[in-house]
């Protein structure tokens, strides 16, 4: 008896010391942020500068959909229950700081929680070390983002389509339960994810698509960003046509394409945001590009992620893509 309450007191001590060895779940839906910002600031330039940053509109969305949903809430309010939410973000406005800072840790009172402390003086420097550090900031929850699908992603593995893909093409990308190759052809495949969901009272359809395609690489020149568009379009007038004889995929021409390169494991890689439309037909919505270059086949690889949901926001649906396209290896 006493052997074993020996034990208890060790388990007891090994749970509740100081580096929080047990930790609850973290709680929110994806893409929420919760500020903790008193009252008085959150209308003021500080505020202001929040909601600027990790408020802003989504690029390559066809209808106006921040990056995060900003939750704020006063100091005074922020229970134990509020404490557990995955992204937190604290504004520490106070005279008793000496300089302005911030501090990012993960798992602070959650498990897969990310917490971002920016601490300063006053109001003006406090939205002053933001604007600085407003992409590295921003970017901190982004990657937290991808990185919590991406392990959702591996718990629920459609190994026989990864197969294909890697037996095929030799592109190692893991792709969830739900989705399904519907076409498979030299250099082209395209995986599709349809379900319905309820809006208004009524059932309406939602379309996930991931297309995969590749050809020989020459020169840097094919990532301009005219080449890559043409090869999409290329690719998708081929092999993506519409309900109406005729019909096909194509980028939105008066729509701005956002362009950013990027480090894909490794690899270096180039980001297009914009909208697709279907050419004789009245389908569209948001797609987003990543090409790479397989340096040991000299190929260059393109992934095209497209939705179409036009009674839904679109944001977590290609975000959701956007994590499984992060999972890229190249053989």
């Amino acid at each position: 008896m006493l052997r074993i309450l020996f034990f208890l007191l060790i388990l007891i001590s090994f749970i509740s010391c100081g580096d929080k060895t047990y930790l609850p779940q973290s709680t929110g839906k994806t893409g929420e942020l919760l500020v903790v910002i008193n009252d008085k600031n959150l209308e003021t330039e500080a505020g202001k500068s929040i909601k600027n940053i990790f408020g802003q509109y989504q690029n390559g969305l066809p209808q106006e959909e921040t990056v995060f949903t900003v939750i704020p809430f006063p100091e005074n309010a922020f229970s134990k229950i509020l404490q557990r939410h995955q992204n937190i973000f604290i504004a520490d406005i106070s005279s008793k700081n000496t300089l302005s800072s911030f501090s990012v840790k993960k798992n602070v009172w959650a498990e897969n929680q990310l917490y971002l402390k920016v601490s300063a003086p006053d109001d003006s420097a406090f939205a002053d070390i933001l604007f600085k550090n407003r992409e590295l900031l921003l970017g901190y929850f982004l990657e937290i983002e991808l990185e919590r699908l991406g392990n959702t992603i591996k718990k629920a593995q459609n190994k026989p389509v990864q197969k294909q893909l890697m037996d095929n093409h030799q592109i190692d990308l893991l792709i969830p339960k739900g989705y399904n190759i519907v076409m498979d052809t030299l250099n082209f495949v395209w995986l599709k994810y349809d379900t319905e969901k309820s809006s208004g009272g009524n059932m309406h359809q939602v379309n996930r698509n991931l297309l995969l395609y590749y050809q020989d690489y020459t020169s840097e020149s094919m990532f301009n960003l005219d080449f890559l568009l043409n090869f999409q379009d290329s690719i998708t007038k081929k092999y993506v046509q519409g309900p109406t004889i005729g019909s096909y995929m194509k980028t939105v021409e008066q729509y701005p394409v956002h362009k950013k390169p990027f480090n894909l494991n490794g690899n270096y890689a180039v980001e297009l945001r914009g909208l697709w439309h279907l050419q004789g037909d009245f389908m569209g919505g948001p797609f987003l590009n990543y090409s790479t270059v397989d340096t040991t086949n000299n190929k260059l690889i393109s992934m095209v992620s497209f939705i179409y949901a036009p009674n839904f926001d679109k944001r977590e649906y290609l975000r959701e893509l956007e994590a499984i396209m992060r999972t890229v290896h190249i053989k």
